[in-house]
Order: structure tokens, then C-alpha cells, then sequence
């Protein structure tokens, strides 16, 4: 089984995904430590309607940033996509490519902070050239080789190239001047040589490449320091405040939601978004988002996150003014709190609120 797809970023604004074909498509959301896509979230949302499969990716400037440095500014930018979305570590700054220790490092500090193993992209020679087996052990491989310059469809071809050191080869972008009906220009044509319960697993799984229910001795920790030895209001174990949207904070978000505990973050995401629909005002949320109304679509993106960090602002302003509260990192400007961003400040108030709320009640309580 192999499914087709795309990989685009801004120079393909104008393309609505809902009107090709193919059944997943992944995005640039980030590059470096500054670049923002402005075009994510649209053609996100748009893969999303036409239920195509989702992945999001990063553009390495290895050469230039610390690897800790980049993959926070990625996870701040794409935590409305976790658990929904393959993640992607694109390997490609020219000289910098032989780095493999700051690839490892990039892509155990995603690994860490998300709980989900991203993939990393690069074109066949450096993925043969260099010494990846570390990295090969616990991340899988999308290769870019182009066998013919001639413009190709969506296609699942076999893959020609056979890069070695242990790689698990999960994706093959096999053109860049590939031609779909419903766009007038260039794409990326990628086959996955998987189902869509395997792109699934690598959007949501802890596990290693190989061994798709066994979880990973990192991600383990990550759950163990995230929970605080006090309880909270309903007696349930406080969330530690990190600012790390990981497996500990989903679960109490879907406790408190009353949605299925360790399941799917969408019905969780959505209970959040019909609260926070109910809990502001329509001139709040049109001024915030352009619209009266919060769809309950169960993706966290820019509107739902404003609306959240609006509506934390008035009901925890003590807690905004604490030392390392929102408003203590940001000067006691709250406008620049609500940025519609999942960054770690805003984690960190949601920590703090599901840690005063009740299990099961469908909303936010704040002491």
C-alpha cells in the first residue's frame, strides 16, 4: 500500500489543496529561529476539509542556530498540528548537511518536547554519505532524488535509491516539477510507502521507527516530569507547570473535558473550543479572529489559541502577574499575550487552569 502526496510552502500560496488530488500534502510551517509560513494554517485548514492526510516541517539553517534554539521556535509555532500531523526536520543548508550530531540533537529536542518522533528529510547523497546510524535508529527517512527531469504526476513509484546505514525509508519525493489538475505551476510529488493507519502512527506514536507500540525511554521521562507529586482541586495529581504541551497535559485536558482519556486530541481540542465559544463575547471573538464564532473543529490553530489566551488573561490576571507568569515574561503588556501562538507561556496557563479544574465538568475553572 503507498499513498500520494505534495510538499509545498508559500511560493504556493494561491493553491487551494482542497482542488487537487493526492491523499496527504505536508507544509512548511518554520525556518531558522524567526520565519513563520503565513500561509500554514490556510492550507492546513484547507487539508483538513478535503481530508487529506497532514504533515507540517522545518527548515534547518543548521549553520547559523543552536538546534534546541530551532526546534523550540517550531513546536511554539505547530502545537495546534500535534498528534494530527507527521512533523518533519527539512535537512538541506547546503555545507551544513554533514552536521549529523546537530540533526540528533534537533530531532530528540521535538521528540522531547512533543512526544511525537519526527521524520527528516534530504536528498539521497548526504543521506548516504554521511554517518547517520544514530539518528537512522530512531527516526525515519524521507529521501529526495530526482531519476528524470520530465514534469510527472501523482504516482507510487519504487524508490531507486538505497541510501544504507540502517535507514527505514518511509517517503520518496521522486519530482520537483510535478503537474496536478487544479494548479498552473511546479509541486513536490512524494509517494509514502505506508497506509493511512502508518501516517497515523508517525503523526501520534512515542515509538521507535521499527516497533510501532513500544515506547521510547525519552518520551517516558518527559511523561514522568511532567506530573506534580501535589493534587489538585478534584483531587486529581497537579500538572508540573513546564510549558511543554506533552502526554500529561492532553490527558487532564481530556479528563476535564470529559473526552476519552489517552484517545484522539481532537474531541478534547474541540470540547476547549465550544467552551471558549460559550465563555466570550461575539464582539470579543470578532475582534480577535474576525468572526463571532469559535468552530469547535478540533485543531488548535491561531484563532483558537488567542481566544484562550484572551480568555486566561481576565480569568487569571494574579496569575498573569506573578513572577514568571505571561504578563511578568512579556512586561505587563498583555497584548503581547494574546499572539495565537501555543508557545510555553500559554502551556503554562493552561497547566495552571486545568490544575484548578474538575474532572469531567466540559470547562476551565481559575482559583
Amino acid at each position: 500500500m503507498a499513498l500520494t502526496g505534495m510538499d509545498i510552502a508559500s511560493y504556493q500560496a494561491s493553491l487551494d489543496v482542497r482542488s487537487v488530488g493526492g491523499d496527504f500534502v505536508i507544509i512548511k510551517a518554520t525556518e531558522g529561529t524567526r520565519y513563520v509560513n503565513p500561509y500554514c494554517d490556510k492550507h492546513y485548514q484547507q487539508a483538513k476539509a478535503a481530508n487529506k492526510l497532514r504533515g507540517v516541517y522545518h527548515f534547518a539553517r543548521n549553520r547559523s542556530n543552536s538546534a534546541a534554539a530551532e526546534a523550540r521556535h517550531f513546536v511554539d509555532n505547530i502545537r495546534g498540528y500535534i498528534r494530527d500531523a507527521v512533523l518533519v526536520l527539512d535537512w538541506e543548508d547546503g555545507s551544513g548537511v554533514s552536521d549529523v550530531a546537530w540533526a540528533k540533537a534537533w530531532l530528540d529536542t521535538v521528540t522531547q518536547m512533543t512526544g511525537v518522533r519526527p521524520l527528516i528529510y534530504m536528498s539521497a547523497a548526504p543521506a548516504s554519505q554521511y554517518a547517520w546510524e544514530t539518528v537512522a535508529r530512531d527516526y525515519g527517512l524521507w529521501v529526495a532524488g530526482y531519476p528524470t527531469s520530465a514534469a510527472r504526476g501523482l504516482e507510487t513509484p519504487d524508490c531507486p535509491y538505497r541510501p544504507g546505514h540502517g535507514w527505514n525509508l518511509v517517503m520518496w519525493q521522486y519530482t520537483s516539477s510535478g503537474r496536478i489538475n487544479g494548479y498552473g505551476g511546479n509541486l513536490d510529488l512524494n509517494v509514502f510507502y505506508g497506509d493511512r493507519q502508518a501516517w497515523a502512527r508517525y503523526a501520534g506514536s512515542t515509538s521507535t521507527v521499527a516497533t510501532a507500540t513500544t515506547t521510547s525511554t525519552s518520551a517516558s521521562a518527559v511523561v514522568d516530569r511532567a506530573l506534580d507529586a501535589r493534587t489538585g482541586t478534584d483531587g486529581a495529581r497537579q500538572l508540573a507547570i513546564t510549558g511543554v504541551l506533552g502526554s500529561p497535559t492532553l490527558r487532564r485536558l481530556q479528563e476535564v473535558m470529559g473526552t476519552q482519556i489517552g484517545g484522539p486530541a481532537a474531541p478534547a481540542y474541540a470540547a476547549l473550543q465550544k467552551f471558549l465559544d460559550g465563555a466570550m463575547s461575539s464582539g470579543a471573538k470578532r475582534t480577535l479572529t474576525g468572526s463571532t464564532t469559535l468552530a469547535a473543529d478540533g485543531t488548535m490553530g491561531w484563532r483558537s489559541w488567542k481566544c484562550l489566551q484572551y480568555w486566561s488573561a481576565h480569568a487569571n490576571p494574579s496569575w498573569m502577574r506573578q513572577t514568571g507568569g505571561p504578563a511578568d515574561l512579556n512586561g505587563g503588556n498583555f497584548s503581547k499575550w494574546v499572539t495565537g501562538k501555543g508557545d510555553a507561556p500559554t502551556v503554562r496557563m493552561l497547566q495552571h487552569i486545568l490544575n484548578s479544574s474538575y474532572a469531567g465538568s466540559g470547562k476551565l475553572l481559575s482559583k
